[in-house]
């Protein structure tokens, strides 16, 4: 491989991975360069780091503006934005040059504003602020269209009873991004910024299911994918961690059921909506990526596309972990012990990471 400051490693042929995506961005990247275009180039890559960081402070204010609104209790809210921020992937895509970011935060400004929706009997201002959030998501990145669909769900279940008013007012809001995501997304398809076509190698059906549901590939691409580490493909954590993780959602399960009947209505509201905003997103990326493997012949779906979601998970979660017969006191909180085990998480990644890539 040349050296980076070789002319060899600049060469290119002006199409990327990258360069299929919307501007927004970037271009708020760039203007954060534009006063050091001068300076040395770690400098540059360091203000646009600080876009993503910026970005990721305002995720996390809109996550515990939202939780605090719903619960009505800054501790619930302070716990969701604690799990949220200190989720090892998403604070690792928060600290770099990548549009995750940008999608994460329009995702959590959204989720803010369907909390808005709630008891609102004028929600006319809500559903805007809603689909402002969700074309700016467009514009970042234009997968979020698979993530509309629990968007509209989440919608019309904070709507309320007005059915028919609500798939429309939801539908509507939500229509602008739609279009720009699918336009965007067949504008860099005609214009060759996709892989070509691989027809020797299409996946069957069958073959596709059995690939997707097997449990390896569900413990790797939902579970390890999603949580990950600070990095890449080569900086995964122990197993151990990734077994820890899973103990922690398999317990705030058990919990959530043994305590539903002493949940409050609401509480179990937000379990059940998650469930299935969840599920569609499954389902929507399921079908993106067997149209991409009969076509490319190969699977693509990373757990961090579930991502956008997860201010809705960690409210789940600190909600199931919380459930009524839990202690309240910090120091024998399941909710808290589980911040803390982030944070033990995000240090050791940090040391991988520097360990792979410095040591």
């Amino acid at each position: 491989m040349p050296g980076p400051r070789l002319p060899a490693s600049r060469a290119t042929a002006g199409c990327s991975g990258a360069s299929a995506y919307p501007p927004l961005y970037y271009a708020a990247s760039a203007l954060a360069m534009l006063p050091l275009r001068t300076a040395p180039l770690f400098a540059r890559l360091l203000a646009m780091r600080l876009v993503s960081v910026l970005l990721g402070a305002v995720a996390a204010l809109l996550v515990f503006a939202a939780a605090r609104r719903f619960f009505g209790s800054v501790r619930e809210a302070l716990l969701v934005a604690l799990v949220f921020a200190l989720q090892p992937m998403l604070a690792f895509l928060f600290s770099i040059g990548n549009n995750d970011a940008a999608l994460f935060a329009a995702l959590s400004w959204a989720l803010w504003s369907i909390t808005l929706l709630f008891d609102t009997p004028r929600p006319s201002r809500a559903l805007a602020s809603l689909g402002l959030a969700a074309l700016v998501g467009a514009l970042c990145k234009p997968t979020l269209v698979v993530l509309l669909p629990s968007l509209f769900a989440l919608a019309v279940a904070a709507l309320g009873p007005r059915r028919r008013a609500s798939w429309l007012s939801a539908a509507l809001a939500l229509s602008p991004a739609a279009a720009t995501g699918v336009g965007w997304t067949l504008a860099a398809s005609r214009a060759g910024l996709t892989l070509p076509a691989d027809p020797s190698a299409p996946y069957p059906l069958a073959g596709f299911v059995f690939k997707a549901l097997a449990p390896r590939h569900l413990w790797f691409t939902w579970h390890e994918l999603y949580w990950m580490a600070w990095g890449w493909l080569d900086t995964f954590l122990p197993k151990l961690d990734y077994l820890a993780l899973l103990g922690v959602l398999l317990a705030a399960a058990l919990v959530a059921a043994i305590h539903r009947a002493r949940l409050a209505p609401r509480a179990r509201g937000l379990l059940a909506a998650g469930a299935v905003a969840t599920g569609l997103a499954l389902f929507c990326l399921s079908l993106v990526e067997l149209l991409w493997a009969r076509r490319y012949g190969v699977l693509m779906l990373q757990g961090r596309y579930l991502l956008p979601l997860f201010p809705l998970h960690a409210a789940m979660l600190v909600t199931a972990l919380g459930s009524p017969g839990a202690p309240r006191r910090p120091l024998a909180d399941p909710a808290w012990h589980f911040v803390v085990l982030l944070a033990l998480l995000d240090v050791a990644s940090v040391a991988r990471a520097l360990g792979r890539y410095h040591g």
